[in-house]
């Protein structure tokens, strides 16, 4: 009889182990199948571009328009209003974005260009050419 009851503990025990590794494999199914429904409306996530423009920002307010590159331009703050405020080794970064049409001065300071325009002139136009001499300069610069 203690025979049988041997054989009746062990098939229990088999069975709780059994019991206990589907419970685990289905938990990991579980799991999976969570992790994968909580991203699927989430949008893929962008590689950080350290060596172009980060992001942009309009200022109605003080018709001004900023552009955070990633990379630093220069170690200190200099504004330029006219073209004689270019300095002579300017590789026509700064003579660009100044003779984009409505840009009245530029500043560049570390990792920023500030581009301000006339009253009259329009960021729809502006924005686009100084996005590109922007991008050139940075991409000239790698």
């Amino acid at each position: 009889m203690s025979k049988g009851r041997g054989t009746l503990k062990s098939y229990e025990l088999q069975n709780l182990v059994v019991f206990l590794f589907f419970i685990l494999a289905l938990g990991g199914i579980g799991s999976f199948v969570f992790q994968h429904y909580k991203n699927k409306d989430k949008p893929p996530e962008k590689p950080f571009n350290d060596k172009g423009i980060l992001n942009e920002f309009v200022s109605q307010t003080s018709s001004s328009c900023y552009f955070y590159v990633g990379t630093e331009l220069t170690d200190s703050q200099h504004t330029y209003r006219t073209q004689r405020d270019i300095p002579p080794n300017d590789d026509g970064f700064i003579r660009g974005l100044l003779s984009i049409p409505g840009v009245v001065t530029v500043m560049v300071d570390h990792g920023l260009v500030v581009l301000q325009k006339e009253p009259k002139g329009h960021w729809e136009e502006i924005q686009p050419a100084a996005r590109t001499i922007i991008n050139n300069h940075l991409h000239m610069h790698r």
